[in-house]
């Protein structure tokens, strides 16, 4: 093990790729998510809304899914 000094560089490079990775699948399930919505494609399913979807299909709170698709509209 190296210094305290490599250790921080080694432990903060990791997360800077583990932060790129979670933005750019973050980017991709807004993506999704928008499609879902736009094209009410939830219903194929049975699904009642999109909230509804996301939250049986992949576990994401309905909250989390409101605020997915309000930045996805926004950009």
């Amino acid at each position: 093990m190296g210094t305290t000094r490599e250790r921080y560089e080694e432990v903060r490079s990791g997360l800077r790729s583990a932060v790129a990775l979670e933005a750019e699948g973050e980017a991709g399930v807004i993506e999704g998510l928008l499609v879902i919505d736009r094209d009410r494609l939830w219903a194929v399913d049975g699904y009642a809304s999109t909230l509804h979807f996301a939250e049986m299909e992949f576990g994401i709170h309905p909250k989390r899914t409101r605020d997915l698709l309000r930045v996805g509209r926004a950009l």
